[in-house]
Protein backbone atom coordinates (compact mmCIF):
# COMPACT_ATOMS: atom_id res chain seq x y z
CA UNK A 1 0.00 0.00 0.00
CA UNK A 2 3.11 2.35 0.42
CA UNK A 3 3.66 2.48 -3.25
CA UNK A 4 -0.05 3.26 -3.82
CA UNK A 5 0.29 6.08 -0.76
CA UNK A 6 3.01 7.34 -2.21
CA UNK A 7 1.46 7.93 -5.87
CA UNK A 8 -1.35 9.42 -4.73
CA UNK A 9 0.71 12.39 -2.58
CA UNK A 10 3.01 12.95 -5.82
CA UNK A 11 -0.19 13.37 -7.94
CA UNK A 12 -2.63 15.37 -5.53
CA UNK A 13 -2.24 18.55 -7.38
CA UNK A 14 -3.88 16.58 -10.38
CA UNK A 15 -6.67 15.41 -8.48
CA UNK A 16 -7.29 18.88 -7.18
CA UNK A 17 -7.47 20.28 -10.90
CA UNK A 18 -9.65 17.42 -11.62
CA UNK A 19 -12.04 18.19 -8.87
CA UNK A 20 -11.81 21.76 -9.81
CA UNK A 21 -13.17 21.22 -13.32
CA UNK A 22 -15.83 19.52 -11.86
CA UNK A 23 -17.04 21.90 -9.52
CA UNK A 24 -16.54 24.37 -11.81
CA UNK A 25 -19.17 23.04 -14.36
CA UNK A 26 -22.57 23.93 -13.23
CA UNK A 27 -25.04 21.11 -12.84
CA UNK A 28 -28.49 21.95 -11.35
CA UNK A 29 -30.92 19.14 -12.07
CA UNK A 30 -34.03 21.38 -10.91
CA UNK A 31 -33.59 24.25 -12.79
CA UNK A 32 -32.06 22.38 -15.98
CA UNK A 33 -28.71 24.04 -16.00
CA UNK A 34 -25.54 22.95 -17.30
CA UNK A 35 -26.71 18.95 -16.68
CA UNK A 36 -25.82 18.08 -19.90
CA UNK A 37 -22.48 19.54 -20.30
CA UNK A 38 -21.63 18.06 -17.09
CA UNK A 39 -22.79 14.35 -18.44
CA UNK A 40 -20.80 14.92 -21.29
CA UNK A 41 -17.69 15.73 -18.65
CA UNK A 42 -18.39 12.89 -16.89
CA UNK A 43 -18.19 10.81 -19.89
CA UNK A 44 -14.86 12.27 -20.80
CA UNK A 45 -13.19 12.06 -17.93
CA UNK A 46 -14.27 8.28 -17.45
CA UNK A 47 -13.03 6.94 -20.92
CA UNK A 48 -9.49 9.23 -20.14
CA UNK A 49 -9.39 6.76 -17.07
CA UNK A 50 -9.87 3.79 -18.66
CA UNK A 51 -13.31 3.11 -18.93
CA UNK A 52 -16.10 1.74 -21.04
CA UNK A 53 -18.58 4.64 -21.10
CA UNK A 54 -21.97 4.22 -22.54
CA UNK A 55 -24.15 7.65 -22.17
CA UNK A 56 -28.06 6.85 -22.00
CA UNK A 57 -30.64 9.73 -22.88
CA UNK A 58 -33.35 9.44 -20.55
CA UNK A 59 -36.68 11.19 -20.63
CA UNK A 60 -34.85 13.58 -18.18
CA UNK A 61 -31.15 14.05 -17.85
CA UNK A 62 -28.39 10.85 -19.19
CA UNK A 63 -27.41 8.05 -16.85
CA UNK A 64 -23.89 6.97 -17.48
CA UNK A 65 -22.51 3.31 -17.00
CA UNK A 66 -19.19 3.07 -17.00
CA UNK A 67 -17.08 -0.06 -16.78
CA UNK A 68 -13.23 -1.63 -16.40
CA UNK A 69 -11.94 -4.31 -15.22
CA UNK A 70 -11.51 -8.13 -15.74
CA UNK A 71 -14.80 -9.56 -17.28
CA UNK A 72 -14.37 -12.44 -15.03
CA UNK A 73 -13.31 -10.93 -12.19
CA UNK A 74 -15.52 -10.00 -9.14
CA UNK A 75 -17.86 -6.84 -9.39
CA UNK A 76 -18.00 -3.79 -7.55
CA UNK A 77 -21.09 -1.24 -8.62
CA UNK A 78 -20.83 1.84 -7.71
CA UNK A 79 -23.19 4.92 -7.20
CA UNK A 80 -22.80 8.34 -7.70
CA UNK A 81 -24.55 11.27 -9.23
CA UNK A 82 -23.39 14.55 -10.85
CA UNK A 83 -25.94 16.50 -10.70
CA UNK A 84 -25.96 19.16 -7.65
CA UNK A 85 -28.56 21.40 -5.70
CA UNK A 86 -29.03 25.14 -6.67
CA UNK A 87 -27.06 27.66 -5.38
CA UNK A 88 -29.37 29.16 -2.74
CA UNK A 89 -28.97 32.74 -1.82
CA UNK A 90 -25.39 34.20 -3.23
CA UNK A 91 -24.90 36.60 -0.52
CA UNK A 92 -24.60 33.95 1.95
CA UNK A 93 -21.48 33.11 -0.63
CA UNK A 94 -17.84 33.62 0.54
CA UNK A 95 -16.78 33.06 -3.15
CA UNK A 96 -19.08 32.02 -6.18
CA UNK A 97 -20.20 28.31 -5.98
CA UNK A 98 -19.09 27.66 -9.15
CA UNK A 99 -15.26 29.40 -8.93
CA UNK A 100 -14.39 26.37 -6.47
CA UNK A 101 -11.95 28.11 -4.28
CA UNK A 102 -9.28 26.35 -2.06
CA UNK A 103 -8.98 27.33 1.62
CA UNK A 104 -6.78 25.96 4.37
CA UNK A 105 -7.51 21.80 3.55
CA UNK A 106 -10.99 22.67 2.24
CA UNK A 107 -12.33 23.19 -1.24
CA UNK A 108 -15.25 25.42 -1.47
CA UNK A 109 -17.85 25.24 -4.31
CA UNK A 110 -21.42 23.62 -5.24
CA UNK A 111 -21.74 20.05 -5.37
CA UNK A 112 -17.69 19.55 -4.02
CA UNK A 113 -19.56 17.50 -1.44
CA UNK A 114 -22.36 16.01 -2.51
CA UNK A 115 -20.95 14.02 -4.85
CA UNK A 116 -18.06 15.50 -6.94
CA UNK A 117 -15.56 14.79 -4.67
CA UNK A 118 -16.73 11.44 -3.98
CA UNK A 119 -16.60 10.72 -7.49
CA UNK A 120 -13.15 12.13 -8.60
CA UNK A 121 -11.56 10.89 -5.61
CA UNK A 122 -12.86 7.19 -5.96
CA UNK A 123 -11.89 7.42 -9.68
CA UNK A 124 -8.16 8.90 -9.08
CA UNK A 125 -7.61 5.81 -6.44
CA UNK A 126 -8.58 3.40 -9.07
CA UNK A 127 -6.24 5.14 -11.31
CA UNK A 128 -3.58 4.86 -8.74
CA UNK A 129 -4.31 1.17 -8.88
CA UNK A 130 -4.02 0.65 -12.89
CA UNK A 131 -0.67 3.13 -12.65
CA UNK A 132 1.05 0.89 -9.70
CA UNK A 133 -0.27 -2.18 -10.20
CA UNK A 134 -1.36 -2.61 -13.93
CA UNK A 135 -4.15 -3.45 -13.95
CA UNK A 136 -7.83 -3.22 -11.66
CA UNK A 137 -8.20 -6.27 -9.85
CA UNK A 138 -11.62 -6.48 -9.86
CA UNK A 139 -14.17 -5.72 -12.62
CA UNK A 140 -15.82 -2.26 -11.94
CA UNK A 141 -19.73 -0.77 -13.22
CA UNK A 142 -20.09 2.41 -12.18
CA UNK A 143 -23.21 4.24 -12.61
CA UNK A 144 -24.04 7.90 -12.57
CA UNK A 145 -26.76 10.14 -13.18
CA UNK A 146 -28.13 13.54 -13.42
CA UNK A 147 -31.48 13.52 -11.57
CA UNK A 148 -30.53 12.41 -7.78
CA UNK A 149 -31.49 15.87 -6.80
CA UNK A 150 -35.14 15.73 -8.12
CA UNK A 151 -35.98 12.14 -6.99
CA UNK A 152 -34.35 9.92 -9.67
CA UNK A 153 -37.65 9.96 -11.46
CA UNK A 154 -36.15 7.54 -14.34
CA UNK A 155 -33.42 5.50 -12.15
CA UNK A 156 -35.97 2.77 -11.30
CA UNK A 157 -36.83 2.18 -15.23
CA UNK A 158 -33.25 2.21 -16.22
CA UNK A 159 -32.30 -0.27 -13.78
CA UNK A 160 -35.50 -2.34 -14.55
CA UNK A 161 -34.17 -2.46 -18.64
CA UNK A 162 -30.05 -2.48 -17.51
CA UNK A 163 -30.63 -5.37 -14.59
CA UNK A 164 -28.16 -7.57 -16.07
CA UNK A 165 -25.25 -5.23 -17.11
CA UNK A 166 -25.60 -4.00 -13.37
CA UNK A 167 -25.03 -7.38 -11.41
CA UNK A 168 -22.34 -7.34 -9.03
CA UNK A 169 -20.87 -9.08 -5.73
CA UNK A 170 -21.42 -5.39 -4.06
CA UNK A 171 -21.92 -1.91 -4.01
CA UNK A 172 -21.33 1.16 -2.69
CA UNK A 173 -23.49 3.92 -2.28
CA UNK A 174 -21.98 7.53 -2.83
CA UNK A 175 -20.83 8.64 0.25
CA UNK A 176 -19.25 8.20 3.62
CA UNK A 177 -18.89 9.68 6.73
CA UNK A 178 -16.49 10.03 10.06
CA UNK A 179 -17.26 10.64 13.65
CA UNK A 180 -16.54 13.38 15.69
CA UNK A 181 -13.18 12.01 16.74
CA UNK A 182 -12.45 11.34 13.10
CA UNK A 183 -12.61 7.81 12.83
CA UNK A 184 -14.22 6.51 9.22
CA UNK A 185 -17.37 4.82 8.46
CA UNK A 186 -18.20 2.04 6.89
CA UNK A 187 -22.14 2.06 6.61
CA UNK A 188 -23.56 -1.55 5.64
CA UNK A 189 -26.77 -0.48 5.18
CA UNK A 190 -29.54 2.22 5.78
CA UNK A 191 -32.70 3.00 6.08
CA UNK A 192 -35.32 2.71 3.05
CA UNK A 193 -37.68 5.65 1.89
CA UNK A 194 -41.25 6.39 0.97
CA UNK A 195 -42.59 8.94 -0.64
CA UNK A 196 -46.82 9.57 -0.20
CA UNK A 197 -48.28 11.86 -2.47
CA UNK A 198 -51.67 13.51 -1.43
CA UNK A 199 -54.11 15.15 -3.89
CA UNK A 200 -57.05 17.42 -2.31
CA UNK A 201 -59.46 19.11 -4.16
CA UNK A 202 -62.95 21.37 -3.72
CA UNK A 203 -63.98 24.47 -5.65
CA UNK A 204 -62.79 23.98 -9.69
CA UNK A 205 -61.50 27.59 -8.90
CA UNK A 206 -59.73 30.57 -6.65
CA UNK A 207 -62.58 31.94 -4.28
CA UNK A 208 -62.06 35.10 -2.19
CA UNK A 209 -61.44 34.60 0.99
CA UNK A 210 -64.50 35.70 2.58
CA UNK A 211 -66.37 32.22 0.97
CA UNK A 212 -63.30 30.47 3.64
CA UNK A 213 -66.45 29.96 6.19
CA UNK A 214 -68.61 27.72 3.61
CA UNK A 215 -66.41 26.47 0.84
CA UNK A 216 -64.25 23.41 2.09
CA UNK A 217 -60.73 24.22 1.97
CA UNK A 218 -58.27 21.55 0.60
CA UNK A 219 -55.76 23.09 2.77
CA UNK A 220 -57.15 22.14 6.03
CA UNK A 221 -57.85 18.84 4.39
CA UNK A 222 -54.38 18.54 3.75
CA UNK A 223 -53.68 19.42 7.11
CA UNK A 224 -55.72 16.81 8.46
CA UNK A 225 -54.26 14.33 6.58
CA UNK A 226 -50.89 14.99 7.32
CA UNK A 227 -51.48 14.81 11.09
CA UNK A 228 -53.51 11.57 10.61
CA UNK A 229 -50.17 10.02 8.74
CA UNK A 230 -47.89 9.63 12.35
CA UNK A 231 -48.58 10.07 15.90
CA UNK A 232 -46.63 12.44 17.87
CA UNK A 233 -44.52 9.78 19.28
CA UNK A 234 -42.89 9.14 15.74
CA UNK A 235 -45.19 5.79 14.38
CA UNK A 236 -46.57 5.62 11.29
CA UNK A 237 -50.17 4.90 10.69
CA UNK A 238 -49.43 4.02 7.15
CA UNK A 239 -51.53 0.40 6.46
CA UNK A 240 -48.35 -2.00 6.10
CA UNK A 241 -45.93 0.57 6.92
CA UNK A 242 -44.26 -2.21 9.10
CA UNK A 243 -45.19 -5.50 7.95
CA UNK A 244 -41.70 -5.91 6.16
CA UNK A 245 -39.50 -4.70 9.13
CA UNK A 246 -36.86 -8.09 10.55
CA UNK A 247 -35.85 -7.69 14.22
CA UNK A 248 -31.39 -7.68 14.15
CA UNK A 249 -29.89 -11.18 14.79
CA UNK A 250 -27.47 -11.84 17.82
CA UNK A 251 -24.34 -10.88 15.72
CA UNK A 252 -26.29 -7.34 14.28
CA UNK A 253 -27.00 -6.71 17.46
CA UNK A 254 -23.74 -7.09 18.83
CA UNK A 255 -22.41 -4.85 16.26
CA UNK A 256 -24.99 -2.55 16.79
CA UNK A 257 -23.14 -2.51 20.56
CA UNK A 258 -19.99 -1.05 19.43
CA UNK A 259 -21.41 1.73 17.43
CA UNK A 260 -20.23 4.75 18.90
CA UNK A 261 -22.63 6.54 20.85
CA UNK A 262 -22.40 10.31 19.30
CA UNK A 263 -26.24 11.53 19.58
CA UNK A 264 -25.03 14.31 22.74
CA UNK A 265 -22.65 15.49 19.95
CA UNK A 266 -24.92 15.06 17.36
CA UNK A 267 -28.09 16.94 18.82
CA UNK A 268 -25.70 19.49 20.51
CA UNK A 269 -25.06 20.46 16.65
CA UNK A 270 -28.30 20.11 15.59
CA UNK A 271 -29.40 22.50 18.05
CA UNK A 272 -32.01 19.66 19.98
CA UNK A 273 -32.92 18.90 23.07
CA UNK A 274 -33.61 15.21 22.90
CA UNK A 275 -34.86 12.90 18.83
CA UNK A 276 -38.35 11.49 18.58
Amino acid sequence: MSNIDDYIDQHFDQTIERLTRWAAQPSISTENIGVEEMAALVAEEFKRSGFDVQTYPTEGHPIILATSGPANAPTLLIYNHYDVQPVGDLSEWTSPPFEPQVRGDKMYGRGVADTKSNIVSRLDALDTIRAVQGRLPIRVIWLLEGEEEIGSPHLDKFISEHKDELRADGCIWEFGGYTWEGIPNVTLGLKGMLTVELIARAANRDLHSGLAAIVPSPVWRLVWALSAIKTPDGKAQIPGFYSAVTVPNDAQEKLIEKIPDESQREMQSYGLQSYI
